[in-house]
């Protein structure tokens, strides 16, 4: 059976499909995910002026972890809005007399639920990632700035 899904539908399983191929895991910070420089350049940096490196290092996992509960704030705004939208189109529809069954799709809306719930954890384990590895960097940074002290 081909399900025929709206233009938000298709939308929602693309966002879907990219957070599975591209969860966030690339750090806009200089560190790996064992909190060491990651790269040439990274490594560069530490042994060029370490001390600054290592103090850079702190602020930049701050605000990476920021910018992912941010992230997922606004995901969770955004969801907000689309009920808030599909409860303000069914009033519409039913103040024009529109039937809205012969507009729903049963099938669909329980896949799209689905869908949306394997999205937010996805994006709750992404955040926690985030979380995870901004206290253990942090820990690390914190412990290379004070051996260089």
């Amino acid at each position: 059976m081909k399900i025929k899904l709206s233009v938000p539908g298709r939308l929602l399983i693309t966002i879907v499909l990219l957070t599975v191929i591209y969860p966030g895991h690339i750090l806009a910070v200089d560190l790996g995910p064992e909190c060491e420089p990651s790269g040439l350049v990274a490594k560069g940096k530490e042994a060029w002026n370490p001390k600054e490196f290592w103090k850079t290092q702190i602020k930049e996992i701050e605000e990476y972890v920021e910018g992912q509960k941010t992230d997922f704030r606004l995901s969770m705004i955004e969801r907000r809005r689309g009920k808030i939208n599909q409860r303000l189109d069914d009033e519409e529809m039913k103040a024009m007399s529109i039937d809205n069954e012969q507009y729903s799709n049963p099938e669909a809306d329980r896949f799209l639920a689905e869908a949306d719930r394997e999205l937010l954890q996805i994006e709750r384990g992404i955040l926690n990632e985030a979380i995870e590895w901004g206290r253990k960097c942090t820990a690390y940074a914190k412990r290379k700035l004070s051996q260089l002290e």
